[in-house]
């Protein structure tokens, strides 16, 4: 902790807390590699959520990514990813989904994605 004039004040993010995003992000980069690739290798006979998914796993590769980089002020594209894992939960239901292994791996994957989403985008910077 540094001290100016004001008081103390806080670094913006200390190493644990940059380990802290990258891990998260790394997390979920794997999660949206998987869920680009599941329609393919668990076989899903419904368009509607095969293509969910594979949007919703590069829309979360790319955001993922973008966090792992460059962490720094972007705490939001945490948070987004975490609305994405909760998309993930209820889009079975919406897209009336009847394949219990699309079922499965949406629900589980979509709690994962939001747990890292939301890991990651409450370790901010302070002030911002």
């Amino acid at each position: 902790m540094k001290t100016n004039e004001k008081g103390p004040r806080r670094e913006p993010y200390t190493a644990a807390d940059l380990s802290e995003i990258r891990w998260a992000s790394g997390a979920n980069i794997l999660f949206g590699a998987w869920l680009f690739i599941a329609p393919w290798v668990l076989n899903y006979a419904q368009d509607a959520i095969s293509w969910n998914e594979t949007i919703a796993g590069a829309v979360l590769v790319i955001l993922a990514t973008l966090r792992y980089i460059r962490p720094l002020g972007r705490f939001w594209i945490g948070w987004i990813n975490a609305l994405i894992g909760l998309w993930m939960i209820a889009a079975p239901f919406v897209l009336n989904c009847q394949r219990i292994t699309a079922q499965v791996n949406n629900m589980t994957t979509g709690i994962a994605v939001f747990v890292a989403g939301a890991i990651s985008g409450s370790v901010r910077s302070f002030g911002k």
